[in-house]
């Protein structure tokens, strides 16, 4: 609960720099909620008594569960993360993926929105955008 307020606090911060570009901030904020997670996770967890070296096999049984069953997901998420890097794509860019055109109207982790100029959204996986032919 803490983490969320806290989180909501400096995306508001964030997001009312000026000196900071649309795809930087959407990337800090990201960055800045998932680690406020996992810290507070890491706090309820000690605080409950859990030995978090006892997470240790846990932790490897997930990396093979993300290896093997989460291959589109995570793929999605480092794409996104590299698209947000790389700034080859922003917020408003007029942009032709495939079949879809419109404006990018917002870049979530796993992918992006397209509006098209008559009225449908599209959401296109980030992976896509890495991967094939965009015409920015």
């Amino acid at each position: 609960w803490l983490s969320n307020i806290a989180s909501n606090f400096i995306d508001g911060q964030i997001t009312r720099s000026t000196d900071l570009t649309p795809s930087i901030q959407v990337l800090l904020v990201k960055i800045i909620r998932i680690g406020l997670m996992v810290i507070a996770v890491a706090i309820a967890l000690s605080a409950v008594g859990i030995n978090l070296s006892a997470l240790a096999v846990l932790s490897g049984a997930v990396g093979v569960g993300i290896g093997f069953g989460l291959q589109k997901i995570v793929a999605n998420f480092i794409s996104g993360i590299i698209l947000l890097v790389d700034k080859s794509v922003k917020p408003g860019d007029l942009v032709t993926i495939g079949d879809s055109q419109g404006r990018i109207s917002a870049m979530k982790t796993r992918y992006i929105s397209v509006a098209a100029g008559d009225g449908r959204e599209f959401l296109i996986p980030n992976e896509d955008l890495v991967t094939q032919k965009v015409t920015n």
